[in-house]
């Protein structure tokens, strides 16, 4: 998907249901202005999964155990914000999750 900006300041907001999962990681976004156009992700109540962006984000977890996942290091940006809000949180460096041990 392509989200494209205008000349005014563009605000992307999303809020993601409790307990679902939101990847913007594919999402380009065509004539943005880092610093001055944002996108602001939030989640529910849940335990919500939030794949961040290539562009400048900021990620609110909320309440939960959530996992906030940076799918490359090269999609970090200055500027980015991951909170996982309260709960148990996890930030995920990479698309694929490390093994658990089992017991």
């Amino acid at each position: 998907m392509t989200v494209t900006g205008t000349s005014s300041t563009t605000a992307l907001v999303i809020n993601v249901g409790s307990g679902t999962a939101f990847d913007i990681s594919t999402f380009t976004f065509a004539t943005w202005t880092a610093g001055t156009d944002t996108i602001t992700i939030t989640g529910a109540g849940g335990s919500e999964t939030i794949t961040g962006s290539t562009a400048t984000v900021a990620i609110d977890g909320g309440l939960g155990d959530d996992t906030l996942i940076v799918a490359s290091t090269a999609q970090v940006q200055p500027g980015d914000r991951y909170d996982g809000g309260g709960g148990t949180d996890t930030l995920q460096i990479g698309l694929v999750a490390p093994a658990q041990a089992s017991t």
